[in-house]
């Protein structure tokens, strides 16, 4: 059972209108009474939504935004203004803009928040491992053998070969810069299905590491 679950059967009404918690808020119990537990998780919540606030938004708690018609739909909310705010970052797009150009990449004034409208237009309902591996490529954290060898100890002359081609080792210079045939072919593959041009030359990237 998560907060988001315990919190939504709270009255938030409770804390509607406040711009902080007090000190006292944020103590912990050691009551196992589900109903310490609903209130503690609901004050949790309150903390989580004030600290997730930009300077320019409205600084209090207002109940009404998250209470929906049904339980379910409430719980929902609750969860979705939790990841918000874990993912808050008053110097996000800044900091996005470095990382792409560490990368290299031609970058306009208006590259983050067209990035950022591109992932709007995400389904709700596409799988998470395609909306996962684009993160990942963006804030490179793709996991592959080559790179967990410094976590598994293993050496480099021992990194397990391309699990898609078997040839070189499995990592992201390999898989992403068209050195992986098995990964060419899914991207063309894929370019031919959605009718769009992905080649480096069209996406204005230096390999097929950018322009991924």
């Amino acid at each position: 059972m998560n907060v988001a679950t315990l919190a939504a059967q709270a009255d938030l009404y409770q804390w509607d209108g406040i711009t902080r918690l007090p000190e006292t808020a944020n103590q912990t119990s050691n009551s196992m009474l589900i109903t310490d537990h609903i209130h503690q998780c609901a004050s949790d919540f309150v903390c989580s939504h004030l600290g997730g606030l930009y300077d320019h938004e409205d600084p209090k708690f207002h109940a009404a935004n998250v209470i929906e018609k049904t339980p379910a739909r409430t719980r929902r909310a609750i969860y979705k203004r939790f990841v918000y705010c874990e993912l808050h970052y008053t110097h996000q797009d800044s900091d996005i803009q470095a990382k792409l150009q560490l990368r290299g990449l031609p970058l306009a004034d208006d590259a983050v928040p067209w990035m950022h409208q591109h992932f709007r237009f995400m389904s709700s309902r596409l799988q998470p491992n395609y909306r996962n591996i684009q993160f990942d490529l963006l804030f490179n954290s793709l996991s592959t053998d080559r790179r967990y060898r410094h976590v598994s100890g293993t050496s480099k002359q021992a990194v397990h070969a391309c699990y898609l081609c078997g040839l070189e080792d499995d990592s992201i210079g390999h898989l992403f810069t068209g050195a992986c045939l098995v990964v060419v072919q899914a991207r063309r593959a894929y370019s031919n299905h959605v009718n769009i041009d992905l080649s480096p030359a069209v996406l204005h990237g230096a390999d097929f590491h950018h322009s991924s």
